[in-house]
């Protein structure tokens, strides 16, 4: 299996460029979702995909 399909908070907070309180905040206001493993919260690769894809969007619809 080559890409992973689960990050850690503190690895997906690296990804975007974020503090771990960060990505805390945009869970709870619900603009990331985040599956829990056990106890443990993930984020899905795909989550932090279209994240990113929805950011990039909304600039360009800003910019017009």
């Amino acid at each position: 299996m080559g890409k992973r399909l689960l990050y850690r908070i503190s690895e997906a907070a690296d990804i975007l460029g974020v503090s771990r309180s960060t990505l805390y905040r945009l869970i709870a206001s619900g603009e990331l979702a985040a599956i829990r493993v056990g106890t443990a919260p993930r984020i899905p690769a795909k989550v932090l995909e279209r994240f990113v894809d929805q950011a990039i969007r909304n600039v360009r619809i800003d910019n017009r």
